[in-house]
């Protein structure tokens, strides 16, 4: 099932392209929500009604709404291009959902395996006796937390990292370094910055403006401090990308960056670019999910081998002793 928030994105922009004005579209749009959501977009119309725009309403409602959504529909307020920001929108929460959907979808069955996996290891030795049942389940729970506490550990770093920021950078960092995801990952959060920057422009920021805020919405630490300096440079009246960690960005990214700013058509350019990342992060993302559960089923295979090599060593061990 496609993203909720792209269909609602995606339905707000056709109703406003078609010429109905926002209060309608919030009322038909309302008509077919369920759940949270129905609940959020009805305090949203409330909020629009008594006259709040709709970047503040989207505000006032704590974290029902991304950043991303408030900051973009907000700069599309400003400069009247609400149904361009809202189509973009839903583009990218597709995109995102495409994503998320195809790595989740790589992951059940092997996970799946591995939770099996760790119940059978330790279970010859606990059916010939060799192994408690304390031991056998606390085989079992070394097992599994080789794989679960990191994933604990990172749900609660991600959770603290909103109040301390270094445990936020320190895991953006690590995660950089997980083959294809990583890299993934980076490529993405670069696509963020140029799908951000465009839309930003497009709305009529200016360039200061417009280099701080598309950094904020990069989604990652590292790749932020690599290119906050985009706006210090504008705001010195130089070009972004001399505020830029070039040594550190893939020169195709620097140089077609560089030819925006010459050229006048960074528009065009941020566009291109965001598109030419996102299509290599989901390359990078599909190879990842198409390794990691080969990764996890040779796991278990060597698992298994190693217990086939006791389970016949105490037997043929067995047998030598009786003669």
């Amino acid at each position: 099932m496609a993203d909720k928030r792209s269909a609602i994105y995606h339905n707000m922009y056709t109703m406003l392209d078609a010429g109905l004005d926002i209060l309608r579209v919030f009322k038909t749009l309302n008509q077919g929500l369920q759940g949270s959501y129905k609940r959020s977009w009805e305090k949203l119309e409330q909020s629009v009604v008594a006259g709040a725009s709709i970047a503040e309403a989207m505000k006032q409602q704590g974290g029902a709404f991304d950043k991303f959504d408030i900051l973009m529909v907000a700069a599309a307020e400003r400069s009247g291009n609400l149904p361009k920001a809202l189509e973009l929108l839903s583009k990218w929460y597709e995109f995102r959902h495409r994503i998320i959907t195809k790595i989740r979808s790589g992951l059940i069955f092997p996970f799946l395996v591995l939770n099996i996996a760790a119940f059978v290891y330790p279970l010859p030795g606990f059916v010939v006796g060799e192994i408690t049942r304390n031991e056998y389940f606390g085989m079992v729970w070394t097992v599994l937390s080789i794989f679960y506490i990191p994933t604990i550990c990172i749900l609660v770093i991600l959770y603290l990292g909103k109040k301390i920021p270094i445990l936020k950078y320190a895991l953006d960092y690590i995660v950089l370094w997980i083959p294809a995801l990583g890299k993934g990952i980076f490529i993405l959060s670069l696509s963020r910055y140029c799908r951000s920057f465009y839309m930003l422009s497009s709305a009529g920021l200016g360039a200061i403006e417009t280099a701080q805020t598309a950094c904020e919405l990069t989604g990652n630490a590292v790749v932020k401090r690599l290119l906050q300096g985009g706006a210090g440079a504008a705001r010195a009246g130089s070009n972004t990308s001399e505020g830029f960690i070039a040594e550190q960005l893939s020169a195709e990214f620097v140089d077609l960056w560089h030819v925006g700013e010459e050229s006048g058509t960074m528009d065009k350019v941020t566009a291109k670019l965001a598109d030419i990342s996102a299509d290599r992060a989901e390359f990078c993302f599909e190879t990842f999910a198409n390794w990691l559960p080969k990764v996890i089923y040779a796991c278990v295979c060597i698992m298994i081998i190693i217990q086939i090599f006791k389970v016949f060593s105490n037997i043929y061990g067995g047998l030598g002793v009786g003669l």
